[in-house]
C-alpha cells in the first residue's frame, strides 16, 4: 500500500506541479512568483516555464518541428500525463482537473541534503507552481483526497495552512497563498515559513541575478555549492578528502551562489551562467573568426598563458588536499624540465599569449589541425621549437626538414605519425604548429577563406551577440560525420538519436565579466534537418 500510495502522489502532484510542460497558453502570473515560497538557505532552486505563452510558445513549437517533427509538443505531453493518472488508477485529466488552475512558472527547491521518503532517498525537496485559480485547484486537491487510489491522506494545519499529508510516504501537497505546494512534509511547512517570513525572493543576490522568471527565458537555476559541500561535510557518508578536493577545485564558485538560465528561439537554444570571480580566460573572437572556413572545431583564448598558469594553481591545491605530490606545479615543472630541458614558466608558460586552435576535414585526405600561439618573446619560442623538432627526430629516427612556410624565421617539417605532413614554425609573432595538407602552416595562417566568412559562424555569431567573445565554435553536422566515420556510426544509441540530430547546426560559447561575476553563454544553432 506504501508503494502505490507513494507512486500515485508522484504521478498526481508530482506530474502536475513539475511538468515542464509546453501545454499552450496561461493566464496572468498569480502570486508573488515561486520563489517566495522557498525558504531562503535552499542550496537549489530551479524555475520553469510550465505553461510559456508568446515567444516563449512560439521557440518551443519551432524547435519542436525541426528537430523531432512534432508541431504541437504541449498535446503530446499532455497525452503523457493522461497517461500517467490512468496508469495509476486515477480518475483525473490534464484539461478537467489541472488546466483552470495552472499558472505560468513552477519550481522545485531542495531544502537539505538529507534522504526523504517521498523522494525515494534522495534529497529533501518540494514543487512550487503558480495557480491562477484557487478555488479550482482546492476542487483539485479535493478530488485527489477522495480518489481511493490515494490511499489515507490526513487533513492537516500548519500556522493555519490546511494540506493533504500521507505521513507514511512523508509527503504533503497544499495551497500556500496562490501558489501550490508539493513536496515532503517538512519542506511543505518551510514553504509556509517562507510565505510569511524570509524567503529566497528577498535575498540580495537571489533578486540581482535572477529575480522573477526573465520574460524571455524557459528555466533559471539557482545553485549554492558552497552550502551543498557544507552540508555534505556533515553527512555521515561524506568523504572528506573528495569534499576538500572538490572545494580546491571549485575556488571562488563557492563564494556565492551559480546562477543560469535556458532561453529560446525558433532557431536557438541559449544557456546562460553567471558565477563568482573572473578566471581571465576571455575568448577572442577576431582570432576565432580568422581560422580556416571548414574548420569543425574551433577554438581561440585571449590570454591561454594565464590560463594554463591558473590551471597548474589549481592542479597544486587539487593534489594538496588530495595528498597527490604529482599535482604539484614544481613536480610538473621538474618532470617537463626532464623530458624536454625547457623551464616550464620562463620557456614555455612565460612567453604564450593568445592562442587558436582548429581541427577541419572531414574526411583522412582532408583532415588538417593547427595550434596557434600568440609570443612576446621570439628566443624562448625558438627554443620550444628546437625541443620539438629533437623529439621529432628521436621518433622519426631521421633529420627533420626545413620549413615550407615562406618567410618563417624558425621552424621545422616533418611527415607525421601517420604519414601526414607536419609543420612547427616560429613567423612574425607567432608559433604555428600544423598538422595535414601541402603546407600545413600556410594553410593555417592565410587559409583562403575563413570562418569570418562563413555564414554558419556569421549565425552563430550573431546569436552569440556582441556582449560576449567568442572562444569555442563546433560545426556540429560536419563533426558527427567525422564521428560516425571514427565508428560512431555502429553504435545502436547513437543510430537511435541520430534523426533527432539532423537539425543540429552549431554551438558556439563565449565569455564576459562585468567586474565582480564570469559570465558565459553557450548557444545551440538549430535548424530544418537534412
Amino acid at each position: 500500500m506504501f508503494a502505490r500510495r507513494k507512486a500515485t502522489l508522484a504521478a498526481v502532484l508530482g506530474t502536475t506541479a513539475l511538468v515542464p510542460a509546453l501545454v499552450g497558453c496561461g493566464d496572468d502570473d498569480g502570486g508573488g512568483g515561486p520563489a517566495s515560497a522557498v525558504p531562503p538557505d535552499s542550496p537549489v532552486y530551479v524555475e520553469a516555464a510550465v505553461r510559456p505563452e508568446g515567444d516563449r510558445a512560439a521557440a518551443i513549437e519551432g524547435l519542436s518541428q525541426s528537430i523531432t517533427g512534432v508541431d504541437d509538443p504541449g498535446e503530446r505531453i499532455v497525452a503523457l500525463i493522461d497517461q500517467s493518472f490512468a496508469g495509476e488508477g486515477v480518475e483525473l485529466t490534464y484539461a478537467e482537473d489541472i488546466e483552470p488552475w495552472l499558472g505560468e512558472s513552477g519550481a522545485l527547491f531542495v531544502r537539505s541534503l538529507e534522504p526523504a521518503a517521498f523522494t525515494g532517498g534522495m534529497a529533501d525537496a518540494a514543487a512550487v507552481v503558480e495557480v491562477t485559480d484557487t478555488d479550482a485547484a482546492q476542487s483539485f486537491l479535493d478530488d485527489v483526497a477522495a480518489d481511493e487510489s490515494s490511499g489515507d491522506l490526513e487533513e492537516r494545519t500548519y500556522e493555519d495552512v490546511s494540506y493533504l499529508a500521507d505521513a507514511e510516504a512523508d509527503a504533503a501537497v497544499g495551497l500556500v497563498d496562490e501558489l501550490m505546494v508539493a513536496g515532503t512534509e517538512d519542506s511543505f511547512k518551510a514553504s509556509v515559513d517562507a510565505t510569511s517570513g524570509e524567503s529566497l525572493a528577498d535575498d540580495e543576490t537571489f533578486s540581482e541575478q535572477l529575480g522573477d522568471l526573465d520574460a524571455d527565458n524557459l528555466a533559471e537555476l539557482w545553485l549554492d555549492l558552497g552550502t551543498i559541500l557544507d552540508a555534505a561535510t556533515e553527512s555521515a557518508h561524506a568523504d572528506g578528502t573528495e569534499i576538500d578536493a572538490a572545494r580546491a577545485a571549485l575556488g571562488p564558485l563557492l563564494d556565492e551562489p551559480l546562477t543560469a538560465s535556458l532561453a529560446a528561439t525558433p532557431e536557438t537554444v541559449t544557456l546562460e551562467t553567471s558565477a563568482a570571480g573572473e578566471s581571465g580566460t576571455e575568448g577572442d573572437t577576431e582570432a576565432l573568426g580568422a581560422l580556416p572556413s571548414d574548420a569543425w572545431l574551433a577554438l581561440a583564448l585571449g590570454d591561454a598563458g594565464t590560463a594554463l598558469s591558473q590551471t597548474l594553481e589549481g592542479l597544486g591545491s587539487l593534489g594538496s588536499e588530495l595528498g597527490d605530490p604529482s599535482l604539484d606545479p614544481e613536480a610538473i615543472a621538474s618532470a617537463v624540465e626532464a623530458e624536454t630541458g625547457l623551464d616550464l614558466e620562463d620557456d614555455i608558460l612565460g612567453w604564450i599569449g593568445s592562442a587558436a586552435f582548429y581541427l577541419a576535414g572531414t574526411s583522412e585526405a582532408a583532415f588538417q589541425g593547427a595550434a596557434i600561439l600568440g609570443t612576446d618573446d621570439r628566443e624562448a619560442s625558438a627554443k620550444v621549437i628546437d625541443a620539438g623538432r629533437e623529439a621529432v627526430e628521436r621518433q622519426s629516427g631521421r633529420d627533420a626538414d626545413p620549413p615550407l612556410l615562406d618567410g618563417a624565421e624558425d621552424g621545422f617539417s616533418a611527415t607525421g605519425p601517420t604519414g601526414e605532413a607536419l609543420e612547427v614554425v616560429l613567423a612574425d609573432d607567432e608559433v604555428v604548429a600544423a598538422l595535414g595538407g601541402s603546407k600545413p602552416a600556410q594553410d593555417a595562417l592565410e587559409p583562403a577563406e575563413t570562418l569570418a566568412d562563413s555564414e554558419l559562424f556569421a549565425s552563430a555569431l550573431e546569436a552569440l551577440g556582441d556582449d560576449h567573445e567568442a572562444s569555442a565554435y563546433v560545426a556540429l553536422q560536419d563533426f558527427l560525420l567525422v564521428a560516425e566515420k571514427g565508428g560512431q556510426a555502429d553504435d545502436f544509441q547513437y543510430q537511435l538519436a541520430r534523426p533527432y540530430l539532423d537539425a543540429l547546426q552549431y554551438l558556439i560559447f563565449g565569455t564576459a565579466s562585468d567586474g565582480e561575476r564570469e559570465l558565459s553563454r553557450l548557444v545551440l544553432g538549430v535548424g530544418e534537418g537534412a
